[in-house]
């Protein structure tokens, strides 16, 4: 292997630094996303969790283009892309594919699965013989029947069918990132084991970074190698997922692992208080869970804690973090069983 092959392994594919968004302006501006820094590489899934509102769907945006930062920037393979998504090169739009939430409402209803799919490809240039192939190919990938669900319309098909054509639609351009924004919230769970399990192994065979959005913990142990934690628009915690969630370090980690219904077990202690969280349309100052936290001081509501390493690759932004337990906490209770 050569010292540039060595090299350009070790350039995340993806990369966002000191990402901003705002929306809005003056007294009505909303900060969506403050100072969020984040990489993968291929084959990695991080996934994002955190409650509504926390800027999980307006960072994947922003990768992809569709917002525009207010600061920050995101970088694929080590160059920085245009804030725009239209005034991004035709290759780099191909590169990173969304798969959303409405799996048929992101569809063409007007179109076949066939080409819904071999649409990206045709406005590519691909010829007609080479698309049917590759669509066939698309779908065996996603584990459909393309002589089954080829001539169907998207309100023909199933909601879980109807994800995984979309799926196979964002792989057609072969890209390096695959973000999926809450792409199994909308689906029976016994659906959603089987999207994840495309996914994943999507992930392996075709070494793509996939972003992945969600606000189930149980999804997310499932499926991602890494998790981010955001709360109103600040990273929290960031680290291996298993790590993260067995034995959290910020104190909203805990509260949104202690909330992880069980069985049979009542809810753990949640650990905050019930006051309501700040408005998003208050630029933030200090540590934005400082309203709810049982450990908050002075310090802050002063200061804004900077992102300290406590361990192997795992990160956490607060002054008064958690101290590691002794053994891992219960696993987050999976109802999607086994990985296939």
């Amino acid at each position: 292997m050569t010292e540039s092959t060595i090299a350009a392994e070790d350039i995340p594919v993806l990369e966002v630094t000191d990402l901003e968004v705002r929306f809005g302006s003056g007294g009505a501006t909303v900060y969506a996303v403050n100072g969020v820094s984040l990489s993968m590489r291929a084959g990695e899934t991080l996934a994002l969790v955190g409650e509504s509102g926390s800027g999980k769907s307006t960072i994947a945006k922003a990768v992809v283009g569709l917002v525009e930062p207010a600061a920050g920037e995101v970088l694929l393979r080590g160059r920085t892309q245009a804030a725009q998504r239209v005034h991004r090169d035709k290759a780099t739009r191909a590169d990173i594919q969304m798969v959303f939430q409405n799996p048929v409402g992101s569809l063409n209803p007007f179109m076949t699965v066939e080409q819904n799919i071999a649409e990206p490809l045709r406005n590519r240039g691909v010829g007609k013989a080479e698309r049917g192939a590759r669509v066939r190919e698309l779908l065996d990938m996603v584990g459909l029947d393309a002589d089954t669900v080829g001539a169907r319309r998207p309100g023909q098909i199933s909601g879980g069918q109807a994800q995984r054509v979309s799926i196979a639609r964002a792989l057609a351009t072969e890209p390096a990132v695959l973000i999926a924004d809450e792409a199994v919230s909308a689906l029976d769970v016994s659906v959603q084991a089987t999207v994840l399990n495309v996914l994943r192994r999507i992930v392996d065979q075709q070494n793509v970074a996939m972003l992945f959005i969600s606000h189930d913990l149980a999804v997310v142990r499932n499926v991602s190698d890494t998790v981010a934690v955001l709360h109103l628009g600040q990273l929290c915690e960031i680290g291996p997922t298993e790590a993260v969630l067995s034995a959290p370090a910020h104190h909203y980690t805990a509260a949104l692992r202690a909330a992880v219904p069980e069985p049979g077990v009542p809810l753990g202690d949640p650990g905050m208080t019930d006051a309501d969280p700040p408005s998003p349309r208050i630029k933030p100052t200090g540590c934005s869970f400082r309203d709810r936290c049982l450990a908050a001081t002075a310090l802050c509501a002063a200061e804004r804690p900077a992102l300290t390493m406590v361990g192997p690759d795992r990160g956490v932004a607060c002054h008064h973090p958690l101290e590691r337990a002794a053994r891992a906490a219960d696993p987050v209770p999976s109802t999607l069983g086994a990985p296939a």
